[in-house]
């Protein structure tokens, strides 16, 4: 016999269960399908590349184990959603957020700053401004992480009820960040398009690369 759910009588955990599970899922599939498109392409260009490269290994980090990520949150979700008492799970589960999202953020971050330092012929005072712009972002993500944490407000579920200001300013400053190497890889495009260089393809693809990531982080930093 089927069961009929009333839209009014629905529990609020179940809403939430819905939504985060259907959400994680989509990421998932959606996470498997590039790897499956671009498989071939990783075989031909980063594996060949030596053990040493940073490149590689930052590769395989954003590849595969955001994969495993995406893959633990499958169990993990559904578990911290389903409407029981998991108070105990939420201090835990929010360092683990925190940590693994800025590693991914400052992962994509180092190799847009190498390429902006490329296009700037790997001068050092603008390698120097990347560094103190990458580091600050790391340091805030700390800081407010440890002063923001005591102050979540969340159901039995670890759901965010009202988040804490302290996510506003570290909000600002990744968007910080993220301008300045956007930016600074704009100027240079702008400032030598009249040149081949500019007309180069790989510059052009930077470029576009760049422009990309950026959009999608200033997405993630406004939500």
């Amino acid at each position: 016999m089927p069961i009929l759910i009333v839209v009014g009588q629905v529990p609020a955990h179940f809403t939430v269960y819905v939504s985060l599970t259907s959400g994680s899922v989509a990421s998932l599939v959606f996470l498997v399908w590039d790897i499956s498109i671009t498989y071939e392409a990783e075989v031909e260009h980063i594996w060949p590349k030596s053990r040493r490269s940073v490149f590689k290994w930052l590769y395989l980090y954003l590849r595969y184990f955001n994969l495993l990520v995406q893959i633990w949150h499958q169990v993990a979700i559904p578990y911290l959603t389903n409407g029981e008492d998991h108070a105990s799970w939420c201090g835990p589960w929010y360092i683990y957020a925190i940590v693994i999202s800025q590693m991914s953020i400052s992962a994509v971050e180092v190799i847009l700053a190498v390429r902006v330092f490329a296009l700037y012929k790997k001068s050092y005072r603008i390698a120097c401004l990347l560094a103190v712009f990458l580091t600050a972002e790391m340091l805030t993500m700390a800081v407010n992480g440890f002063y923001a944490i005591p102050e979540i407000r969340h159901g039995d579920s670890c759901i965010l009820t009202d988040p804490p200001e302290h996510v506003l300013n570290y909000s600002a400053v990744l968007l910080v960040t993220q301008s300045v190497l956007v930016g600074l890889m704009f100027f240079k495009y702008i400032t030598t398009l009249r040149s081949r260089w500019a007309r180069i393809p790989l510059v052009s693809l930077l470029v576009r690369d760049g422009s990309i990531v950026y959009i999608i982080m200033l997405g993630a930093s406004t939500q």
